[in-house]
């Protein structure tokens, strides 16, 4: 690809004036920051009024407003706000005349921990952040589904699949009560009891409940999981309640009538869609699967022919009639069971906006009544008449439970994977129709098939069924031609839930690993403690899960190993002459990747392993595809059959005492590794107020809750529209002020909110829009989010070109993606896209991209392709210091090709006071 030397942009070459007329700099090949700016800063005469403002908005790494704007910590100050976040100014503006600089920052929205907490409060908070993580993963799964176009102003449409992700938010608030049960059931209820000395982990006031019957122990420590899922409720909304009721006020406020694109609707800024009672209806689940599980453990517990499940439909369990022995459990366990299935059918549809009072009185019906249900399982339990004490079969409540959850659960992930792809409604059906069917048989086929002879075969069918249907549905062949564009080729919805299932089962295992460790240890009286027993879906997960991190980890070294020999030849956006380079050409990509050829004037060594870098974690997309699918073969080994039970005495001694060794081996791994993770959180919340996985929080938190009530807080219910109402206010000042622009200067997932903001803007129609500007860099718009999120910032809605997938194997992984873009005509922007919205009657729009191939998270916003209006290229070499450094992900600014892009977004908004920028004069090819 040939490339003038000042740039394909007309305004790029005239950078190094425009340093040198700022600044004296002696030699136009110095940088001005090489030698010191302030030497050679030009006395200004008296400043121009200020009829622009400058928004710096930060990205994810929470960056100080004194380095947002360039001054010492002393030499700024917050304008509005609070703590956690707000308008910072200059007390002396350094900015260019005629432009007021101001930066905003949110960094503290996602990573505050939401008040203060001492001691071992402190301690709870932080573990119960870790625990949250799969609710925000369920969040973004909703948005990676196609969103249709709101044509109702006033309810949100979820659109198809929005009901299976909020059941599938409850089946993992449900996976949690599980995992908190069986550590306060079955491990300390249970297993602690069953010798006359107590676990080495329990304080001596738990010796008094050893003496009472083990059915009101049970009810008891049942307590405990339905604390803890109103802990987990409660640190999600003390962050939250301090401003949702900003978005509330200006989706009120709003008189939009848009029904594309989703971002600038009146709808989308509405918190409904997990409101109506959501949260209690969660909470009142809890308390139904507490119930359900007490009355089951009291009913079958003393009978040995229906200790497992696949005895229940035996003849012989049915001969002693264990439902008949006690009425009362019996239509405990039935109300538990109609209140569990109401719940879902309320969690499911909730279509926002319609029956919203009645949706929120049943919510509290069902809530009321899920505790008056669990307090009558308590006392029917206690007062059965039946004493169980003498019973050491594990709390049968959970032998089975979790597993079939799980199962549930993959199949609801399995069904997402398809419904971006086109994958047949009736394909999908029959794929989860067969992962159901084959685990479940084994209730019904236990006469035909006995335990300890053909079982093995059906373990091994179960996890082969539920593997070939994600194989199924991932390579469908329909899909495969028409969804190149978006995230994971289509999978986008079944590779989030994917994830949000793998480690909230990962976390889970930990936690019961973790604590089962903790109690089994002998006692300060050197007597031992009793030996708990993992229940074996934990046990076999603990294994499958280290099995599936040690094959990921081998995958992942040897792909990126080839990456790091030599040094690829990549396109590169052409920078001034300061510090621009060599660069290798379109021309010399090979049918297998770039040559690696020799250039007049090569980039330094340096620069060329900092582009490898960033191209190894450009690749971030099919890695993490990767993982979801080794999450997803673990959690079919682990929805199947009991592995240690079923294999016992089968295939052969070599296997036998494989599959008997190696899940003791894992937990004594897991056991290890939860130990350390315990130990760094303790650490944490010792020496931080801020939730742990800070930058997590940035990435998953930006957008609405609308898959599980629980979810982290969204920071953009905060900062849209107070950045909304500052530019409001900044562009209707009064008083025969000049007409006034505003520039959005965002950087990294600022550029996000930023874009969130102008449709935002653009839906409320009383803000001339051509007035308003942006300036983005380091972003990463196009590649992820646009494919992550194609109906919020898809290539449609943000007026670009399409782009695909990363390539795992190429040495460039956007090798595919530039030949395209080389090739590929001009777009059209569809009316109201951001680059329609941003272009101020010209052809260009106020919108210029920085970025460079050194940034391992800064990409193109339009094209590859310069001269397309929109991006350009940024140094590579942070010459600031007195020795050049490499410059990857920040420091933006602070290049002389920032303040050019200043200048030609105030050009294009029609700023007077901006000089007109001479176009670059053509060089030779490159």
């Amino acid at each position: 690809m040939g490339n003038s030397r000042n740039g394909g942009e007309p305004w790029a070459g005239t950078v190094d004036r425009a340093v040198r007329r700022e600044y004296r700099v002696p030699h136009p090949m110095i940088g001005a920051g090489m030698l010191g700016l302030e030497r050679f800063r030009r006395p200004r005469p008296a400043r121009d009024p200020e009829t622009v403002l400058e928004l710096r908005i930060h990205g994810i790494k929470n960056t100080p407003p004194s380095e947002m704007l360039e001054r010492e910590v002393g030499d700024i100050a917050r304008d509005r706000g609070d703590d956690l976040g707000g308008f910072w100014r200059e007390r002396a503006s350094a900015a260019p005349d005629g432009v007021r600089r101001e930066a905003y920052s949110w960094g503290a929205l996602a990573r505050s921990d939401g008040g203060a907490v001492a001691g071992i409060g402190q301690l709870i908070v932080h573990v119960g952040w870790f625990l949250l993580l799969p609710f925000g993963l369920v969040n973004v799964a909703y948005w990676t589904r196609r969103i249709p176009e709101q044509s109702d102003q006033q309810a949100w449409s979820g659109g198809p699949g929005s009901g299976y992700v909020r059941a599938f938010g409850l089946g993992v608030t449900l996976l949690y009560v599980m995992a908190l049960g069986t550590v306060s059931i079955e491990l300390v209820g249970v297993q602690c009891y069953r010798a006359s000395g107590l676990c080495a982990g329990l304080p001596e006031q738990f010796v008094a409940l050893a003496g009472i019957p083990r059915a009101t122990r049970l009810a008891i420590f049942a307590v405990v999981p339905l604390a803890g899922v109103l802990v987990l409720y409660l640190l999600s909304a003390r962050a939250r309640a301090r401003y949702e009721a900003s978005v509330a006020l200006m989706s009120a406020a709003s008189t939009s009538g848009l029904s594309w694109p989703v971002l600038a609707t009146r709808t989308f800024w509405s918190r409904s869609r997990v409101t109506g009672g959501i949260e209690k209806l969660h909470v009142a689940a809890s308390a139904f699967l507490l119930a359900a599980m007490l009355a089951w453990d009291q009913l079958f517990s003393a009978f040995p022919q229906c200790d497992s499940p696949e005895r229940l439909f035996s003849p012989d369990c049915l001969a002693t009639g264990p439902l008949a022995a006690n009425p009362w459990t019996t239509a405990s366990l039935a109300l538990a069971t109609l209140g569990l299935g109401l719940v879902i059918l309320l969690v499911v549809p909730g279509t926002p906006g319609r029956g919203l009072l009645v949706r929120r009185r049943s919510a509290l019906w069902m809530l009321v009544a899920s505790l008056l249900v669990l307090l009558g399982t308590a006392v029917a339990t206690s007062f059965a008449g039946r004493e169980l004490d003498a019973v050491s079969s594990p709390f049968l409540g959970l032998v089975s439970t979790p597993g079939n959850l799980i199962g549930i659960l993959l199949v609801l992930a399995i069904a997402a994977l398809g419904w971006r792809r086109g994958v047949p409604p009736a394909v999908t059906a029959t794929l989860v129709g067969l992962v159901i069917a084959v685990p479940f048989s084994r209730y019904f086929l236990a006469d035909v098939f006995p335990l300890g002879a053909e079982e093995p075969w059906l373990y091994v069918a179960t996890a082969g069924v539920a593997i070939g249907a994600q194989l199924a549905v991932v390579i469908f062949p329909r899909r495969a031609r028409r969804r190149p564009r978006d995230g994971w080729s289509g999978a986008g919805p079944g590779v989030v839930l994917l994830l949000a299932l793998g480690i909230a089962m990962a976390l889970s295992t930990v936690l019961v690993v973790g604590v089962a460790a903790w109690l089994s240890r002998p006692q300060a009286s050197g007597v031992p403690s009793p030996t708990l027993e993992v229940p074996h879906v934990w046990a076999d997960f603990a294994l499958w899960f280290l099995v599936i991190v040690v094959l990921f980890a081998v995958g992942v070294a040897t792909v990126f190993a080839r990456h790091l020999v030599g040094y690829p030849g990549v396109t590169t956006p052409t920078v001034d002459e300061i510090t621009g380079y060599e660069r290798y050409a379109l021309a010399s990509y090979g049918e297998r990747g770039p040559a690696r050829i020799p250039v007049a004037q090569p980039p330094p060594p340096r620069v060329l392993v900092a582009r490898r870098t960033a191209g190894i974690l450009h690749r971030a997309e099919p890695v993490l595809g990767a993982l979801a699918g080794f999450f997803g073969a673990a959690l079919a080994l682990t929805a199947a059959p009991d592995l240690k039970r079923i294999f016992s005495g089968g295939p052969g001694a070599a296997v036998n005492s494989i599959v008997e060794q190696a899940p003791d081996v894992a937990l004594a791994v897991l056991a290890a590794i939860a130990a350390a993770a315990f130990a760094a959180v303790a650490a944490n919340a010792l020496t931080t107020k801020e939730r742990p996985l800070g930058l997590l929080w940035d990435l998953i938190c930006f957008l609405p809750r609308a898959g599980h009530p629980f979810g982290p807080p969204c920071y953009s219910e905060r900062v849209v529209p107070e950045v909304n109402r500052r530019i409001r206010e900044w562009m209707s000042p009064g008083g025969g002020t000049p007409e006034r622009s505003v520039i959005l200067s965002a950087h990294s997932l600022g550029a996000v909110l930023a874009t969130a903001c102008i449709f935002a803007l653009r839906g409320q129609g009383d803000v001339p829009m051509g007035r308003v500007g942006l300036i983005t860099y380091g972003v990463q718009l196009r590649p992820y989010f646009g494919r992550f999120f194609p109906e919020l910032f898809g290539a449609e809605v943000m007026g670009t070109r399409p782009c695909a997938g990363p390539s795992l194997t190429a040495p460039d992984p956007w090798i595919a993606q530039v030949r395209e873009d080389e090739q590929a005509p001009a777009v059209r922007p569809r009316t109201d896209s951001l680059v329609d919205i941003l272009r101020s009657g010209g052809s260009d729009p106020a919108w210029v991209n920085l970025w460079r191939r050194t940034d391992f998270l800064g990409f193109p916003a339009a094209s590859y392709r310069e001269g397309n209006g929109v991006d350009s290229g940024a140094s590579e070499l942070d010459l600031r210091t007195y020795l050049p450094t490499i410059a990857t992900h920040g420091h933006y600014p602070l290049t002389p090709q920032y303040q050019a892009a200043l200048r030609e977004v105030r050009r294009r908004l029609g700023d007077g006071s901006s000089p007109k920028v001479a176009r670059g004069r053509p060089g030779r090819e490159r």
